[in-house]
């Protein structure tokens, strides 16, 4: 349990810190932050997907 929390929150504040809650303001912040903090297990694979996808220019590897 303690890691499944930790890595939720290692996940959310990556999102943080990338901008991805910067057109929230207040309670839906924190939801939305809570809500990718206890999905890690989806939000975490979209996120490196994301990240790659924007460090090769968009371009698509298939």
């Amino acid at each position: 349990m303690f890691w499944y929390g930790f890595v939720g929150w290692c996940t959310a504040q990556l999102h943080l810190y990338m901008g991805f809650y910067s057109r929230y303001q207040g309670a839906k912040r924190w939801i939305s932050w809570s809500v990718i903090c206890l999905l890690w297990p989806l939000t975490l694979p979209l996120f490196v997907d994301f990240v790659s996808q924007r460090d090769a220019g968009g371009d698509s590897h298939d």
